[in-house]
């Protein structure tokens, strides 16, 4: 650019700067406005969180928060209960199952067991010899006798 004369080149250099104050000074109004609303909204939101029943009756939480702890209490309880019933069950009849085996339960229907000296029972009589000493234990107490003779078979 030309001038003519140095006092008009340096405006032509240097823009003029008025402009430049207003345009801020809107900007400034602009984000003050947009910050008002923005506060404004947060209170609205605020204040509405502050109403709901969570801030009012706090209470409120603890009283569900007991009735499902009263709930599973009931329901550990009861499942305890019928635990214990099925093991007692279980118990009554592996004692039952026992008791079938039992052979002092033998000896009380009437029946008797034979012992060899060492204290083993007798099953069949090729177990036994002439002279051999035998336990034979019943309900009340219990018989020593001696083997004089071994038969086998199904006389």
């Amino acid at each position: 650019l030309r001038a003519p004369t140095p006092s008009a080149a340096a405006e032509l250099a240097v823009p003029e700067r008025s402009g430049d104050r207003e345009i801020l000074a809107k900007l400034v109004r602009r984000l003050e406005r947009t910050m008002e609303l923005r506060l404004q909204d947060s209170s609205r939101t605020l204040e509405k969180l502050q109403e709901e029943w969570v801030f009012t009756h706090p209470e409120r939480l603890w009283e569900n928060a007991g009735q499902t702890l009263d709930t599973l209490c009931r329901n550990l309880e009861q499942a305890g209960t019928r635990r214990l019933e099925e093991r007692q069950q279980k118990l009554d009849l592996l004692a039952a199952k026992l008791g079938a085996l039992d052979p002092y339960g033998v000896l009380r229907r009437g029946y008797t067991i034979t012992e060899n000296a060492q204290g083993r029972a007798v099953r069949q009589p090729s177990d036994l010899h002439p002279g051999d000493t035998l336990v034979t234990r019943f309900a009340q107490g219990a018989v020593v006798s001696q083997v004089e003779t071994v038969k086998e078979g199904t006389e």
